[in-house]
């Protein structure tokens, strides 16, 4: 495994901080006090955590010492990758705060796959070990080279290999394991501490069998007591939260109150504001009474026609054939086509202008309304509804516009002119007519002079014109049938005044419903209610009562209904109990008190004698792992760190040797030198190369990084480089504060960082 990023966050002394590692050796240089040991935990804290508990010797715990104290947090993450080539990012944070525990956080991520892993150290995930094994195999710290108390590099490796730690004797240990195991209890089986507790256990048994069955009563309405005293809490809990929520429901409900009245207020406006846009309009107002006028009109015309034998259809739909039209009009009649195509162009100019006028009125409310609508903004009906009465008229106008270019083109034409003024020419060219030429009237013709049918007949024409004007109002097409079309214009007629109607239904019941919302809020303050209401939703109660609905409301209500019922119900029964507990007495011996003794007794006696057969397997299993050491892993080992020694003293010192008792040796070209013997600097050098040769040997799946935290003080730079050359498998981190020592590492290859 290689460390390719170490990057902090916070963690001690160090914040928002990098450091990028490479393969094999890195030096990492830095003066006292630089954050060298902080980087080497940071390490340690990211795989493993920080211990909160205190050292013995009165020392701060790891998270006192690395928690750092302005941001109150330990934080950063790792990338790193397995020997399989796979990168992983661990992340780990522990967040303290004054008012709560601190919580820490842990996450494993494969960056191959995104899988993500959580809640597990990623120390025990990859090397499957503990923290214990890990600090005393691949982690050398500045106090790693203290010796254990047979100050002997063999025993340190006895001790790592049968316990992980080098500082713990195993032979002590199984000693100390004996005294443990005698103190339990003695090899016939009596004596100890548990000999003493199963006697104390057989007699108060025995006193608890013997209690009076006064006893049993007061154990069960004590028991019956507290029960119901968990049950009262417990309903004052639901009191108390269902008071809460009813408080900051008045609250809730007033600030409903208020939205309700501002958004009637609202609604009132648009509607009157639709109201007085449709009654402007050609399809409010009258609409109805100049249909039914138009009606009148019509068939009274229909019945004067029938009454004198004539046929009115024919002036109801005259023929717009242009071979029927003479194509020599009388001399008075020449100005008129004129005068008509100049009427005909000028409205048709003036309609196709205030449709263009009211469809960019249209475009203007639309944006309005938009913008009112994403400012979540109820108003922004009121400019919907303009926009569309605007849109409205401007079609009403378009084919208003359309009809009389239709007319001016026919009229056109009729006389084969291409404009107005061809027309003019043609009309001031004709001759006048002479009336000599005039055919006499015939009395039978169907426009006699009769006043009445003369009457009827110009009522007729004006309410045949009124009925266009209202279908080009209404965007609709005349039928060829005049009684289809006052048919099809009395239907629409008939929604218009349902729709109306609707509206003014809507309107009553809206001003009705404000008329009594601001009668509630009579002297209310509006903004001091909505600065209660910011407030109360802050609270969780606030937030239950503004999410309820109706229904809700009433659940809530039967709820404290059934709540306050029941608490007084429980606390008639606590009196009760009190009471007959009260006429009970006191026994001689408290049965809570006798049972729960029991109880701790009949667990201490368990947990003893799983400590007496623990003690009998540990003492076993040390004795088997020194013999299976001693036979198997310890020349394996002294074989790799022989390779490293030599190496790095040139030869001088060939190999460590280790005898069947763990004395450790150097062997040179005429002696072999025992441990004690040894420099200080080669005592380190041969240490430093058993704990390397020890984790390459416990370490085979996956090859784990390796610190030293200035481990090589009392080694010379010449030893320095020559063991850092060798040190090819794996990558190791060295912290130093020595100048000669990091130029030393990177004269052997090692990459130089400076902290």
């Amino acid at each position: 495994m290689k460390l390719k990023l170490l990057h902090i966050i916070s963690f001690g002394g160090l914040s928002n901080y990098e450091i990028r590692l490479y393969d094999g050796v890195n030096v990492l240089h830095g003066a006292n006090e630089s954050g060298k040991s902080s980087a080497a935990m940071f390490i340690k804290f990211v795989f493993y955590g920080l211990s909160a508990k205190s050292p013995k010797n009165g020392e701060p715990s790891e998270r006192a010492r690395y928690i750092n104290r302005l941001t109150g947090q330990a934080a950063g993450y790792i990338l790193l990758e397995t020997d399989e080539g796979i990168e992983y990012r661990l992340e780990r944070a522990i967040l303290t705060s004054d008012d709560g525990p601190a919580r820490e956080r842990v996450r494993i991520i494969n960056r191959v796959t995104g899988e993500s892993l959580t809640g597990q150290n990623p120390g025990e995930y990859f090397f499957g070990i503990s923290e214990d094994v890990f600090m005393n195999t691949c982690f050398v710290g500045q106090n790693a080279l203290i010796r254990p108390d047979a100050g002997s590099v063999g025993t340190a490796v006895e001790n790592l290999l049968t316990s992980a730690d080098e500082n713990v004797d195993i032979k002590k240990a199984v000693r100390t394991i004996d005294n443990v195991r005698r103190e339990i209890c003695h090899k016939n089986g009596s004596g100890g501490e548990l000999g003493e507790l199963r006697e104390k256990r057989a007699a108060l048994a025995e006193e608890i069998r013997t209690s009076s069955g006064t006893s049993s009563e007061i154990l069960r309405v004590s028991n019956s007591l507290n029960e119901i005293r968990r049950r009262i809490a417990e309903l004052w809990e639901d009191k108390r939260r269902c008071d809460g929520i009813f408080q900051a429901l008045d609250i809730v409900m007033l600030k409903r109150r208020i939205d309700s009245a501002e958004t009637a207020e609202k609604n009132i406006g648009a509607l009157r504001d639709t109201l007085a846009a449709l009654d402007e309009s050609p399809l409010g107002g009258n609409f109805a009474e100049t249909l039914e006028e138009a009606e009148r009109d019509i068939r009274a015309y229909a019945e004067a026609c029938e009454t004198y034998g004539q046929d009115g259809t024919r002036d109801v739909f005259p023929d717009p054939d242009p071979a029927d039209t003479p194509a020599v009009l009388p001399a008075d009649s020449l100005p008129e086509p004129v005068a008509e195509a100049q009427r005909l162009d000028l409205s048709a100019h003036n309609q196709f202008t205030a449709s263009m006028v009211l469809f960019l009125a249209g475009l203007f409310g639309l944006g309005a309304t938009m913008l009112l609508y994403w400012l979540n903004n109820d108003s922004y009906l009121i400019p919907l509804v303009m926009t569309l009465g605007f849109v409205t008229l401007g079609g009403v106008f378009l084919i208003r516009n359309t009809r009389t270019s239709a007319a001016l083109i026919r009229l056109l034409e009729e006389w084969d002119a291409a404009s107005i003024d061809e027309l003019e020419q043609l009309c001031s060219a004709l001759p006048a007519d002479d009336p000599a030429d005039e055919e006499p009237e015939d009395p039978d013709d169907f426009r006699s002079s009769d006043p009445v049918l003369t009457q009827a007949k110009q009522k007729f024409d004006n309410a045949v014109a009124k009925t266009d004007e209202l279908c080009a109002a209404a965007g609709i097409e005349p039928k060829e049938d005049i009684f289809a079309t006052l048919e099809l214009l009395r239907t629409m007629a008939a929604d218009i005044r349902k729709d109306r109607e609707a509206m003014l239904t809507k309107l009553s019941h809206l001003t009705g419903k404000l008329e009594a919302l601001n009668e509630q809020l009579t002297g209310v303050d509006r903004v001091n209610a909505e600065y209660e209401y910011l407030e109360a939703v802050k609270l969780p109660w606030g937030q239950a009562a503004s999410s309820l609905n109706p229904e809700g409301i009433k659940n809530l209500v039967r709820e404290r209904e059934f709540t306050n019922s029941a608490l007084k119900s429980a606390e008639k029964r606590q009196h009760e109990l009190e009471t007959q507990l009260a006429a009970l007495g006191s026994p001689a011996h408290n049965p809570d008190e006798a049972a729960t003794a029991l109880d701790e007794l009949d667990r201490r006696i368990e947990e003893l004698s799983l400590r007496h057969e623990a003690c009998e397997l540990a003492k076993s299993a040390l004795t088997q792992a020194g013999e299976n050491m001693r036979s198997g892993i310890l020349p394996k080992i002294a074989e790799n760190a022989s390779i490293l020694l030599s190496g790095a003293t040139s030869g001088s010192h060939e190999s460590l040797t280790l005898d069947g008792s763990f004395n450790a040796g150097c062997s040179t070209e005429t002696d072999v030198l025992p441990g004690e013997y040894l420099s200080r600097g080669t005592s380190d050098l041969a240490y430093l190369s058993l704990r390397i040769a020890l984790a390459e040997e416990i370490f085979k799946n996956e090859l784990p990084f390796m610190i030293f935290d200035e481990s090589f003080a009392h080694i010379d730079t010449a030893r320095i480089e020559a063991i850092v050359s060798l040190m090819i498998e794996g990558q190791y981190l060295i912290l130093t504060c020595r100048s000669d020592e990091a130029l030393a590492a990177e004269a052997g290859g090692a990459a130089r960082l400076e902290i």
